[in-house]
């Protein structure tokens, strides 16, 4: 993965004198060097982490850079990402530690972008609802996660991220694998706008519906892999209500646990639509409540 220590931001703008008549244009590209907004650099313990999102929390926009080779082991939650905030983590996880209470990872109500990291062991039984185990993003918040591993995390709905109505979540070259519920949405749950490209979402569990994805809200998947999961049924996809569109997708080797229901995509309300997508090897069958171009 690489290591990324901050994010450049750049203002273009070029002012122009106009001879002559004194008038002043901004006129587009900017004649001026870019300017970059600084890092926080944030040290390798569980303090300097949750100190850091709370004071990024109060300034209009903040980059957190991590400690690179660092495991942020975590015995409380962290402070809810209520600002604009970029984590560009350099490879490090950030995980709940062995033997500390039942909390979530990371709850964004503001807007959180997370680079390059892991996140792990989150347990949102202990949270006031039981939703997003590793990441939930709550209110009208916004996610966008980018190179990252979303593993081994809980919840009763929503195991590894998971977005309420409203919010905006976006994963793009990640893996979401080894995730579980109890009820619906193994690895990731859009009851929003929800967006993965690039990436994985592989060996997650669910009691009830969406081993791999449950969706009600506006779910696009792009270039990217559903397989290895189960749930009672709808085990790589259940879609529950609004849109999920499929584009260069597999949906591969899913399985409903409870041997008669769709291992591939379920849906029960709402639409599935498959662009150039192939859902096959399912267990017992690939698809059930009519997705269009599925068989089997």
């Amino acid at each position: 993965m690489s290591v990324r220590t901050s994010i450049i931001r750049t203002t273009t703008r070029r002012v122009t004198q106009v001879a002559g008549m004194g008038v002043v244009m901004a006129i587009g590209a900017s004649a001026f060097p870019a300017t970059a907004q600084s890092a926080t650099f944030v040290a390798c313990s569980e303090d300097a982490l949750s100190t850091a999102i709370t004071e990024a929390n109060a300034a209009p926009s903040a980059v957190l850079s991590l400690a690179p080779g660092c495991v942020y082991s975590l015995t409380t939650r962290l402070p809810e990402v209520t600002g604009n905030i970029t984590i560009n983590a350099n490879g490090d996880t950030i995980t709940r530690g062995i033997g500390a209470t039942a909390f979530r990872i990371l709850t964004v109500s503001g807007r959180l972008t997370l680079n390059d990291a892991t996140v792990s062991n989150g347990d949102a039984s202990g949270e006031s609802v039981n939703f997003g185990g590793g990441i939930g993003v709550i209110g009208s918040g916004s996610l966008f996660v980018e190179r990252s591993d979303i593993l081994d995390n809980r919840a009763a709905f929503s195991g590894g991220i998971g977005g309420l109505s409203n919010t905006t979540v976006s994963v793009d070259r990640t893996t979401i694998s080894g995730n579980s519920v109890t009820q619906s949405g193994g690895g990731f749950i859009a009851d929003g706008i929800g967006t993965i490209t690039n990436s994985r979402v592989i060996g997650n569990s669910a009691g009830n519906l969406g081993g791999g994805i449950a969706n009600q809200g506006q779910l696009r998947v792009q270039d990217s892999n559903i397989n290895d999961n189960e749930a009672r049924d709808g085990g790589g996809i259940a879609n529950i209500g609004g849109t999920a569109q499929l584009i260069r997708t597999n949906v591969n080797s899913n399985q409903a646990t409870d041997g008669v229901g769709a291992g591939g995509i379920l849906r029960t309300g709402g639409s599935v639509i498959l662009n150039s997508s192939r859902v096959r090897g399912n267990a017992p069958t690939n698809c059930a409540g009519t997705v269009p171009g599925c068989t089997g």
